[in-house]
């Protein structure tokens, strides 16, 4: 096929994918110049290319051409250039916060496929038909091994492939039961229990058990999204925004002090809170409120003694936490109360604690670095532990990790 001019315009380079019906091919118009995704399917595949060629949406690529030539039926697409989600989520370069917004974009798409009259079902959603931009766009690409409109059966791909596709029968829940298994087999153990509950549901072998739209599906990311943003909200006051201040950054100072005085962020964190988490969030969050406040007390002996008391309520949250969130956030708070009462030994060990508990923690990393530098630690310590979080944290976007990298990056690395 390398060489193969098609419909006296289309010149066919190099072979680039293999797709459920059909290969596909990089190809270079002979008039324009400009590179297009070729794909050959078999003859009786007419009714289904004038079908892609009606969809209209910004995450699939566009048909721009259909021809017919010696049996074959020929899709000439734009070339999506970028990573599919396989590669870009083995490579590290995609954190679990941005996998979410991510299934959040193939909600849109998914919506817009299903909610078509009559519906369009894509059938063979897996990570290799979902490509990434280096722009981060993501595109899913490959519907010729669908459902399509028009027929009612289609196999899939085995791994990812509803159990209803073996007996012939396909819904928009098949497309939903391989959301959730591309998920799932991307994050593994790195699944919160967020990420496990929707997933689940996703994956249930009967479709009647599953999300019974892609809506239902979505309410249920954007609400994962939403607690996601609370407990940093939590984060912040349980030490991060803290650190910044010890850190002499101005800035950081001053978001903390927006969220430890204002009653609307405690009210914001615990509305978010599941029932189970209520009351631990709920003291959690009063008692970073009250931290902040007796830091910026003047008089040495009242804000000694206020400190103490709430480093002894945290103390208690922090060692009989049941739940390994609520073990970090109070830990991490517990460590900044130690360093603002002067404990500088008692504040590290508590960090050398989380960081055994919580290797790949940004906000462990972040935050102990900044105290040592703070505490004038040598070089060679943090280096090595700048090099060690380098290699370990998974998400490398938190704000505390920033800052802590930033600062090493001053240093002269």
């Amino acid at each position: 096929m390398i060489g193969r001019v098609v419909g006296k315009k289309y010149v066919l380079l190099e072979k680039i994918g293999q797709g459920g019906r059909g290969s596909v091919y990089l190809a270079r118009d002979l008039k324009l110049g400009k590179q297009w995704a070729v794909k050959v399917l078999d003859a009786g595949a007419r009714q289904e290319g004038a079908v892609l060629k009606s969809l209209e949406h910004p995450m699939i690529p566009r048909v721009v051409d259909f021809l017919e030539e010696q049996g074959k039926m020929w899709l000439v697409m734009d070339h999506i250039s970028g990573k599919n989600l396989r590669e870009l989520y083995g490579s590290g370069d995609v954190s679990a916060g941005r996998m979410l917004d991510l299934a959040l974009d193939l909600c849109q798409v998914l919506a817009y496929l299903h909610g078509s009259k009559p519906p369009y079902i894509h059938g063979d959603l897996k990570p290799e038909n979902l490509i990434v931009t280096p722009q981060g766009r993501l595109f899913l690409v490959d519907f010729g091994a669908g459902a399509g409109r028009y027929r009612g059966a289609c196999e899939g791909t085995p791994r990812y492939a509803a159990p209803e596709l073996r007996e012939g029968r396909v819904t928009c829940c098949s497309d939903i039961y391989s959301f959730g298994k591309t998920w799932s087999l991307l994050l593994g153990s790195q699944a919160g229990r967020g990420w496990r509950r929707v997933l689940d549901k996703c994956c249930q072998p009967c479709p009647g058990k599953r999300y019974q739209n892609v809506q239902e599906l979505e309410r249920c990311l954007e609400s994962m999204k939403r607690r996601k943003e609370s407990r940093r909200i939590v984060f912040l006051l349980s030490g991060a925004l803290a650190v910044c201040v010890v850190a002499g950054y101005s800035a950081g100072k001053g978001r903390m002090e927006d969220y430890g005085s204002g009653s609307h962020a405690k009210a914001g964190v615990q509305k978010e809170l599941s029932g189970q988490d209520e009351d631990s969030g709920g003291r959690l969050t009063s008692l970073a409120e009250d931290l902040g406040r007796a830091a910026g007390i003047q008089e040495e002996t009242l804000r000694q003694r206020q400190l103490s008391e709430i480093v002894g309520g945290l103390e208690e949250l922090y060692r009989k936490a049941h739940q390994r969130e609520w073990e970090l956030r109070s830990g991490l708070l517990l460590a900044w109360g130690y360093w603002k009462m002067g404990d500088t030994a008692g504040a590290k060990g508590v960090y050398q604690e989380l960081l055994g508990s919580y290797p790949h923690s940004g906000e462990c990393y972040g935050s102990y670095g900044c105290l040592l530098l703070e505490t004038g630690a040598d070089g060679g310590k943090l280096k090595q532990l700048y090099e060690r979080g380098e290699r370990m944290v998974w998400d490398k976007e938190g704000y505390n990790y920033q800052i802590w990298v930033k600062r090493i990056e001053e240093m002269g690395g």
